[in-house]
């Protein structure tokens, strides 16, 4: 055993060196450098998110062509025969093992190489990585390069031409590559089987940040069989009149192992979620939320039996959501029910108004429209929280990741307690929208989405705020409020109630929109500011635009950057685009009470108590980054509340159109109302950071000296090796010579 050791380090370190001095090994580094590199920072600089998304959906058609390229013609015969490893006592074991071995270097060689682009992203200060979810992806790169060698080994084995291993390695290597085009052909009982045996599919798991315990099963047992191949292939090479029937027994012994363990890990959804805000898993804030519920709930979850084989996974993926649900809390029980299938799940479905909703799936030969049933009920007594297309909040266009844990346990806990009860100031112009006349209906819209609190109006000049209200929202005021309704909303903070300042500091200089005239903004003089500056903050009476700022149709064929909407990063993975904007001064003494404060990009401008809109967006000296909210609490005073130089945020024209407002709005309720397991919980399903390039490295910079560099020093390294090694051949020949 020792001495097989032995012998198999010997011909791996002989391998080793043979490859390092190749120039084919620095060749396969640069191409490999230069495209990943390219396409990963056009990427970042194309979409400004932190998604790593392109780099591991080319990494692995790389991969590839670079392993079939290591591998090919490495144990063809004609080689053998002249290479020193057939002067060794070594079996033909011990040979390929040594070859996998070497090839597998190269691998991981190309994996670190990829490493290099998160690490340069983190140097640059743009983002911090997810360094689970990048150790994940990678393992599933490295499985999926130590399959393709063990395929490209067992192949060389075959053909004597290098071109012809090569090409079959490629063939070989698509069959299980896209089986989904096969997929159309394929009879519905076994799809699912054979959509397992894909490549891809597995490595797709892997990308996720996911290590599923089918994916390590699949690609381990692939590659010790393809590695027994090619021994075995090897070892029939001795034979020629044919192997001798006890060595046939063992070919079918390995198949059968083979197919016996992948069905045995085909029923094991077994997995480890590596990512930072564990994505996949059940959050510590849901169970504790519904750890705490205090009576039973039904989830039903209404799917199609024979759904599209795109929308399966989905459907697995909520199946083993809700059964984490019922595991980890005794209250919940889960039914799957198909509406298709049953005439009572059918019925039920009617009675809770989840109906089929339209999705669309591609096959190679066309496009169809599928109708399915895809809804979640919670179900609590006579209560029910309907999730009528769950489908929308596991993927979407931008590829984030799925926000469905949120929704419900948002409804498990809105169900199973009363809502919290907020007192919505009115009788100072708040519902009133010059600019959007025909949707006057103010902050209709926002009241009606965040039905776990009970909004109730108010106005702050004729009556007192109820003892039993638990926050008091000021949303877009344009008249003054007197000394007393002041009064009322000082005595509600003290009381160690939450406020949240929805406050313009500009407004609408007339009642209508005259068609045809430039808009124009005057000072909004609400009286708060006295009440504010109490507690050192000042909402200053201008507008706030900037270029960083979302693109509208201005005419047919024609788009523009709208400054008026200035992007503000709540964080890493929420933004949002106010309308009119106004700033805030903070007194610098009592910074410590600010625990969370907005502000605008660097490059932002404002003019000051007047502004007329001019498509030509002049700007002034006065720079970002500004001041734009601030959340404000005060421990020992026992007060806490929100302000935001804005309400447009919230009304319905912009709530319904931008979905992370809701988002952003919920969040802000939740924090000030004390609930801090919703609030985290609010940003899991936002996988997508935003990318910080302000005062940093910018992108093409970072991608010019990324790119430029690691070429330049893998040539100057490949030189350097191979000056030596002629060095070392000339001294060699010249003592011989002597």
């Amino acid at each position: 055993m020792w001495n097989s050791f032995k012998l198999t380090q010997t011909v791996f370190t002989k391998e080793l060196k043979r490859i390092i001095i190749s120039p084919m090994f620095y060749i396969l580094l640069m191409i490999w450098i230069f495209i990943t590199g390219f396409i990963t920072f056009n990427t970042f600089e194309d979409y400004g998110y932190l998604t790593f998304k392109s780099y591991f959906q080319t990494a692995p058609y790389l991969l590839l062509f670079m392993t079939a390229a290591l591998t090919s013609g490495q144990l063809n015969e004609s080689k053998l025969n002249l290479d020193l490893n057939t002067i060794l006592p070594l079996g033909n074991l011990e040979l390929v093992f040594a070859k996998y071995l070497t090839d597998l270097v190269v691998v991981i060689v190309l994996i670190a190489l990829g490493l290099t682009i998160p690490l340069s992203v983190e140097i640059a200060g743009w983002a911090q990585i997810d360094t689970g979810s990048l150790f994940a992806a990678n393992c599933g790169l490295f499985l999926l390069g130590s399959v393709l060698i063990a395929l490209g080994l067992a192949v060389s084995v075959i053909f004597r031409s290098q071109s012809a291993a090569f090409l079959v390695t490629l063939a070989t290597a698509f069959i299980f590559w896209v089986p989904s085009l096969l997929i159309s052909i394929i009879p519905p009982s076994i799809r699912e089987i054979f959509l397992y045996f894909s490549f891809l599919f597995h490595q797709n798991q892997f990308a996720k940040g996911l290590v599923p315990l089918q994916g390590l099963v699949f690609f381990l047992t692939f590659t010790a069989l393809f590695i027994y191949g090619a021994v075995f292939l090897l070892e029939k090479r001795k034979y020629q009149a044919g192997l001798p029937k006890d060595k046939l027994m063992w070919p079918l012994i390995a198949l059968m192992s083979f197919v016996f363990v992948n069905l045995f890990a085909y029923r094991i959804e077994k997995r480890i979620d590596f990512t930072a805000g564990q994505i996949h898993s059940l959050s510590s804030s849901s169970k504790k939320i519904i750890s705490q519920l205090p009576q039973d709930i039904k989830i039903n979850f209404f799917v199609s039996a024979d759904l599209p084989l795109k929308f399966k996974p989905y459907s697995k993926e909520v199946i083993r959501l809700l059964r984490k649900y019922e595991t980890d809390s005794a209250k919940i029980k889960v039914e799957v029910l198909h509406p298709d299938k049953s005439s009572r799940a059918r019925k039920l479905a009617s009675n809770y108004q989840i109906g089929k909703i339209e999705v669309g799936s591609k096959t190679t030969a066309k496009t169809r429209l599928n109708r399915i049933f895809f809804g979640i009920a919670v179900v609590k007594g006579e209560k029910v929280e309907v999730l009528p297309e769950v489908i929308s909040y596991l993927y979407d266009n931008r590829d984030n990741s799925a926000s469905l844990e949120y929704e419900l346990t948002l409804r498990l806990k809105r169900i199973s307690y009363p809502a919290r009860k907020i007192i919505l100031s009115s009788g100072h112009e708040e519902f009133s929208d010059p600019l959007y006349p025909q949707k006057n209906s103010g902050f209709k819209f926002m009241i009606e989405r965040l039905q776990e609190f009970k909004f109730e109006l108010v106005d702050l000049e004729k009556k007192d705020i109820s003892p039993k209200t638990d926050l008091l929202m000021i949303a877009g005021p344009k008249a003054e409020f007197s000394a007393e309704a002041q009064e009322r909303i000082k005595k509600f903070i003290t009381s160690g109630r939450p406020v949240l300042f929805a406050l313009d500091g500009m407004k609408f200089k007339w009642d209508k929109v005259v068609k045809g005239a430039p808009l124009h903004w005057i000072p909004n003089k609400t009286g708060l500011n006295k009440l504010l500056q109490e507690y050192g903050i000042r909402l200053n009476h201008d507008m706030v635009l900037s270029f960083k700022a979302p693109k509208i149709p201005v005419k047919k064929h024609k788009i523009m950057t709208y400054p008026l909407m200035p992007e503000i990063m709540v964080n890493r993975k929420l933004r949002i685009f106010p309308f009119t904007l106004s700033s805030l001064d903070l007194d610098k003494t009592k910074r410590s009470r600010f625990k969370k404060i907005l502000k605008t990009d660097p490059g932002a401008w404002r003019h000051a108590d007047v502004y007329e809109e001019n498509h030509d967006w002049p700007t002034t000296k006065d720079r970002g980054p500004f001041n734009t909210g601030v959340f404000y609490r005060d421990s020992k005073q026992n007060v806490r509340f929100f302000i935001i130089g804005d309400s447009d945020l919230f009304r319905d024209r912009n709530i319904d159109a931008v979905n992370t407002h809701i988002i952003f709005l919920r969040h802000m309720l939740n924090l000030l109302l004390g609930d801090d397991q919703l609030g985290k919980l609010s940003f899991k399903g936002i996988s997508l950071v935003r990318l910080d390039f302000n005062n940093k490295i910018k992108p093409d910079l970072l991608k010019m000296y990324f790119i430029g560099t690691g070429l330049a020093l893998i040539f100057f390294i490949g030189l350097c090796v191979n000056l030596i090694r002629r060095k070392r051949f000339y001294r060699k020949k010249t003592m011989k010579g002597k």
